[in-house]
């Protein structure tokens, strides 16, 4: 009955949870993934964790987000990462297993590192540094960090979208990475996304990789 699912777990995948995915998208669903707290995804040795990979999910990465003050407004955004203090960062990479989709192609440069050939994430991101969270009826109150926060963010952001659907009596948005990645390519890119370029995911298996830059990259995807 959800016309927006999210996800915070990771490290399982088989044939079944794909075609379910594929379920999702053919019943009008949006499923957003996290795409993992642990920095850059570096084949073979550290690769992504599916299914954060799978091209019938939204993965989303993670931003720092900073504010005019207490409550106030937007004023910029860097790529989410703790390290070295925390092997903490915004997770993405380039998927093993997964051809690059037809919606991913033309992403791929010099200057952000992904793949022509094969899945790139994540997708978005959204704030995953220092979120308040209230949970179990009010019974625990504390900050967090990752791309856990980041993610459900995200499907709270398409319930609203499919709340204005609703209201004019159109479908649901359903799998949105096709529309995701027409919008972020068009000429209305910076006036619908906070495009991320400053920061990196680098971690203790690279200190070469990734790092943010305008436009689509292996830190925050589009924003």
């Amino acid at each position: 009955l959800a016309c927006q699912i999210s996800c915070s777990w990771y490290g399982f995948t088989d044939g079944t949870i794909h075609q379910i995915f594929q379920k999702f998208a053919a019943q009008g669903q949006s499923f957003f993934i996290a795409s993992g707290d642990t920095g850059v995804y570096l084949n073979p040795q550290h690769p992504p964790s599916p299914p954060t990979d799978d091209d019938w999910v939204t993965s989303v990465g993670g931003t720092t987000l900073s504010t005019t003050g207490p409550q106030g407004g937007w004023s910029g955004e860097t790529t989410w990462s703790w390290f070295p203090w925390k092997p903490d960062a915004s997770s993405g990479g380039i998927s093993p297993t997964f051809a690059i989709p037809s919606w991913q192609q033309g992403v791929s440069t010099t200057a952000n590192q992904a793949s022509a050939s094969f899945r790139n994430i994540p997708d978005v991101a959204m704030t995953a540094d220092g979120v308040y969270v209230i949970a179990d009826n009010g019974g625990y109150q504390y900050y967090v960090g990752g791309t856990s926060a980041a993610a459900p963010l995200w499907a709270g952001f398409m319930a609203l979208v499919n709340q204005q659907n609703a209201a004019l009596g159109t479908p649901p948005a359903g799998f949105c990475n096709p529309a995701i990645y027409a919008i972020a390519s068009g000429t209305n890119y910076s006036a619908c996304f906070h495009d991320i370029i400053t920061g990196n995911n680098t971690n203790s298996f690279t200190g070469t990789s990734y790092f943010a830059v305008p436009g689509y990259d292996l830190c925050t995807g589009w924003g």
